[in-house]
């Protein structure tokens, strides 16, 4: 290790009645940076808790409106015995919030059974009693009604600022919705909220991106859509019900909230970033103006002895940076030629980087064999080494026909093949956050529960089988067009009580997971010739993800050493966002095969 020639204490004892000054540098910049973080965690508490409130606030106008709604709809309903009272009638004129209702029977959505509107308003807008007729039923999402959901959308036309309303309003003895209303409000009611709200701009989406309420009314009477922007698409996209983050517009950052309403519509807060950022940075100046007074008279005595403190400090600073983004091939002890401490730190960072040079490299090296998150937790620890039960989802996968296939090729095509074959089958594992557990000649291993496990596990592996049913595909088409062979595969799936941890000798031990479960795995996937299926799952993957894929009935298999037959699944496709979506390729399906030794059986699920 280098010595120390000239100790940084010697350095700071000449200098420390001349740094004065750098004391109140430090404590000024602390002070300013203290002030920003406040303000800016101030202005997005603000911006946040105003878009929550705001959601509140069109919640409650909401259930006002259906409360109305349910009250006027009895009265019209009853209507056709002819006993709507002057009163309920005048009730409905004056409301100042609805000027449309019609009821419409869910067995009837072309024509609605009865309806009633405010003639005032169609008076003031000189618009006929036909205005609210003309809208297009079509358009309007009535069926959605009918299955129970309140649905809210900009309804302004021809400059005349409307907003609709979908409501179930009476169910049968068995809560099948029977009648449900079209209701048309004035978008006054919302509007008068959203005016004026100082640098925050406030305004509420439909969940198509039009506008139901604007600080600019020109937005309202022209239903200007958002539905293109930025943080609408984030939010529409987004499983959360409000958050917050930073959107660049015309090269201008804006701090933008959504929160969702409880009936859907989107409540957006926005506020320019140079709005706020405008005091902060005037008490920077302020602060730098009065630190340059103090430091005038002591720049040219501390300029020397800074130097030679500061501009290693800062070099290293610079190593850091470069450490930290994983460039260990530095020499930091060369470019830093200093004799105090600073020096040593130097040749101490040398040091470090070569260990973390090092630990990379096998790092690198253990990811290739037991994957990432494995790795991450062996090197941390965290990796029980002495083996626990845990509930795992267990995959197997292998070649149709392997055996035939590599007897008849060169040694080079077999290899080409199985490194294509794996890389696309192992990227869909990993993409559904799978852990490959090994390769035995042309079957892959992976586990979904370990070393960590996930309420999606299930769901994640049967995903990502149905991500190398398509995949496989796309390869087959890239073999077809090269003149080769295409590939089939079978795949099996088992969920249960594996025992995880490292196995083998003092000399070689590998981490894996063990158990009936993976035995059981094993068999389902060699099944799949017998069924005429690319995949097959077990009873206990089915009963976890039920509601999420769709399914066929396979049939049953006497599993070895098993007493009860083993009763097997198909999986066709995937349910998402409540639509079915049969995943089926020509290389999914085919004729079963008489598998040698095993019964099979139809089975109904």
């Amino acid at each position: 290790m280098k010595k120390v020639r000239f100790p940084i204490f010697i350095k700071l004892f000449i200098v420390i009645t001349l740094l004065l000054g750098s004391v109140s540098f430090f404590t000024s910049t602390r002070t300013t940076n203290y002030f920003e973080n406040v303000s800016l965690k101030r202005e997005e508490e603000i911006n946040f808790r105003l878009a929550i409130k705001s959601s509140l606030e069109v919640d409650r106008l909401i259930h006002s409106i259906i409360d109305k709604t349910l009250f006027y709809s009895q009265f019209l309903i009853q209507n056709t015995q002819n006993i709507w009272s002057e009163k309920q009638s005048d009730s409905m004129k004056n409301d100042s919030d609805i000027v449309s209702i019609s009821i419409f029977q869910t067995k009837n959505l072309s024509k609605p059974v009865q309806n009633t509107y405010q003639k005032s308003f169609l008076k003031k807008y000189k618009l006929g009693p036909s205005f609210f007729s003309q809208f297009d039923i079509s358009m309007l999402p009535l069926r959605r009604i009918s299955n129970g959901e309140i649905v809210i959308l900009s309804a302004t036309r021809n400059q005349v600022p409307l907003i609709w309303i979908g409501i179930p309003i009476l169910r049968d003895k068995y809560q099948t919705v029977t009648h449900i209303a079209s209701v048309f409000i004035k978008q006054e009611s919302l509007q008068k909220s959203y005016q004026d709200n100082g640098n925050y701009e406030l305004f509420v989406l439909d969940e198509l991106g039009n506008t139901l309420a604007h600080p600019n009314e020109e937005y309202v009477v022209n239903k200007k859509s958002f539905a293109l922007d930025t943080l609408f698409k984030k939010a529409s996209q987004s499983q959360l019900n409000s958050t917050q983050m930073i959107i660049t517009k015309n090269k201008k950052r804006f701090l933008e909230a959504f929160a969702k309403s409880q009936f859907g519509p989107y409540i957006i807060s926005s506020i320019a970033e140079e709005s706020y950022i405008g005091p902060i940075q005037f008490v920077k100046k302020q602060s730098t103006f009065i630190l340059v007074a103090v430091l005038f008279l002591s720049i040219v005595v501390i300029t020397f002895f800074s130097n030679t403190l500061i501009l290693p400090i800062e070099k290293l600073l610079s190593f850091t940076k470069e450490i930290s983004q994983g460039n260990f091939d530095l020499d930091i002890a060369k470019n830093i030629s200093s004799n105090d401490e600073v020096g040593v730190l130097a040749s101490a960072f040398d040091e470090m980087t070569y260990g973390l040079k090092e630990r990379d490299k096998i790092k690198n090296a253990m990811d290739k064999f037991h994957g990432a998150a494995i790795t991450e937790d062996m090197l941390s620890g965290e990796v029980n080494l002495r083996g626990s039960s845990k509930d795992v989802v267990v995959f197997f996968s292998d070649i149709r026909s392997f055996t035939k296939y590599s007897e008849s090729r060169s040694a080079e095509e077999v290899v080409s093949m199985l490194n294509e074959y794996m890389d696309v089958m192992v990227k869909c594992i990993y993409k559904h956050n799978g852990i490959v557990d090994k390769f035995v000649g042309d079957a892959i291993m992976a586990v979904w529960g370990v070393p960590t496990a996930s309420e999606l596990d299930v769901k994640n592996a049967v995903n990502a089988c149905l991500d190398m049913r398509v995949e496989l595909e796309k390869l087959n088409q890239n073999r077809i067009k090269r003149g080769e062979d295409p590939i089939m595969i079978g795949m099996g799936l088992n969920y249960g009580k594996v025992i995880s941890g490292t196995v083998g000798s003092e000399d070689r031990m590998e981490y894996t997971v063990i158990g009936d479960t993976v035995n059981t795995a094993a068999r389902i996937e060699a099944s799949t010739k017998s069924f005429g299926t690319d995949l097959l799952i077990s009873e206990n993957v089915y009963n976890a993800v039920a509601k999420d894929f769709i399914f066929s009935e396979a049939g049953k298999v006497q599993a070895k050493g098993k007493s009860d037959s083993l009763k097997l699944i198909k999986v066709e496709g995937a349910i998402v966002g409540g639509q079915h979506i049969i995943i089926k390729t020509p290389y999914s399906h085919f004729e079963p095969e008489d598998e040698a030794g095993g019964k099979t059986q139809r089975v109904a699920l």
